[in-house]
């Protein structure tokens, strides 16, 4: 309608167009996120992280790539996280910057933080933290604290719980190796002994069967209570798995939100936006005051609506899909904790059953016979913790490899001084 006011030369009408276009564009250019970053870039302290689409480790068979819209989730998780209260608490630890002017009078300074730190989006991959306040020293020194706490409380984590795992099972290597250096040490006496009082007879050999049984027993009960006790060790310290991953977080609030009412509505009502939209496009000569336009004004005011009460949802359900996975992870881990406790009490009765009636028969068997079964047990236990050493030792290899991938996370650019 402007355009042709103004091809007909009508003066009256050109006027208040002129007046249109450039209220438009004045708008148009406060609605533009490019714009609005730069005069944040121009007029605040901030720092930027940079984010990897999928996550860097070095063994093929781990990584997986993440599809996009798995991305978008981690990187509006990573968005929220960096305001959290744990967050701002750990930057707040700096006692240097508790002592800046702008912090020393805050009776709360945590939601004085949580209040100006802001977090955008520049670009697809990348997160800039500002301060919403003019451009200072001592803002800067805030950004930069926040950055680094974040860094270290949330992007780091995960590489941290890896190198101590690596050293919780270091500990258990050595104590495998001392009980096989131990054993090596017996065995050898026994094969020694063993060759010094040369055959047995007969009665011997009888004798022996009966005690070759027990002993097999107590070499059986006494594995199972070794790798029951590593595995009660490893349940009862490694609390880290107790804490569902985010990523299984943000999957199960992406799935029941696809079975939500609200979320249907919002995707229908974007389809038939996009529709009207594209009708409104394919008419070159309609005006602004036609009825499609009027559509999509409602459609878009109720777009709006929806995504604000799906935002609302989606925050509801992270608490109450996070705690109850939290919960559940903790109730199998301690499940399995008391699965293993019964178990190892079972076994420690069986065992001293059987040394007890070993002990009774003891003197039946001559020494040659008992050094003979000694011998043979001593083997097959020796090749048992050979095995476990092996699988401890991978583990400790793949974690130590995995210490060596870059973070998903890395920081871009801090935040300069004016």
């Amino acid at each position: 309608m402007i355009a042709k006011a103004l091809l007909r030369g009508d003066p009256v009408r050109m006027f208040y167009g002129l007046i249109l276009l450039v209220a438009i564009g004045g708008a148009g250019c406060e609605r533009n996120p490019e714009a609005r970053i730069r005069r944040m870039q121009e007029t605040r302290a901030y720092a930027e992280v940079h984010i990897t689409p999928s996550p860097r480790l070095l063994l093929p068979q781990t990584d997986k790539a993440a599809p996009p819209e798995d991305f978008q989730v981690y990187r509006e998780t990573q968005a929220r996280l960096v305001k959290s209260p744990f967050v701002l608490n750990a930057a707040l630890r700096d006692q240097n910057l508790t002592k800046l002017e702008i912090l020393r009078d805050q009776p709360h300074p945590i939601d004085f933080l949580e209040e100006h730190i802001e977090v955008d989006v520049p670009a697809t991959e990348f997160l800039m933290v500002s301060f919403n306040g003019p451009h200072s020293k001592e803002t800067t020194k805030i950004v930069n604290a926040v950055i680094d706490a974040y860094l270290v409380e949330v992007a780091n984590r995960e590489s941290s719980l890896r190198a101590q795992r690596a050293r919780d099972l270091e500990k258990a290597h050595a104590d495998v190796d001392e009980e096989i250096k131990k054993k090596m040490r017996h065995f050898r006496r026994l094969a020694t002994d063993l060759t010094a009082n040369g055959a047995r007879s007969e009665k011997q050999k009888f004798a022996l069967e009966f005690a070759d049984s027990l002993r097999k027993e107590v070499a059986q009960t006494a594995l199972k209570l070794l790798r029951d006790r590593a595995r009660l060790a490893i349940v009862s310290v490694d609390t880290a798995k107790v804490f569902p991953r985010q990523d299984e977080i943000d999957a199960e609030i992406r799935r029941q939100l696809e079975q939500d009412a609200v979320y249907a509505a919002l995707v229908a009502r974007q389809s038939v936006a996009q529709l009207l939209r594209a009708d409104d496009q394919s008419a070159d000569d309609q005006s602004a005051d036609d009825e499609p336009h009027g559509q999509i004004r409602d459609f878009d005011q109720e777009l709006s609506a929806i995504e604000k009460v799906l935002a609302a949802r989606q925050e509801k359900l992270r608490e109450r899909v996070s705690a109850r996975m939290q919960n559940a992870a903790e109730n199998a881990r301690q499940e399995r904790k008391a699965e293993l406790e019964q178990a190892i009490a079972v076994n420690e009765r069986l065992t001293a059953q059987l040394h007890e009636e070993l002990a009774r028969n003891q003197p039946e068997a001559p020494a040659t016979a008992a050094w003979a079964v000694d011998l043979d047990l001593l083997r097959d236990e020796l090749e048992q913790l050979r095995g476990i050493d092996r699988e401890i030792t991978d583990q400790i290899i793949r974690l130590k490899v995995e210490e060596g991938a870059e973070s998903r996370v890395k920081l871009y650019r801090k935040a300069d001084s004016p």
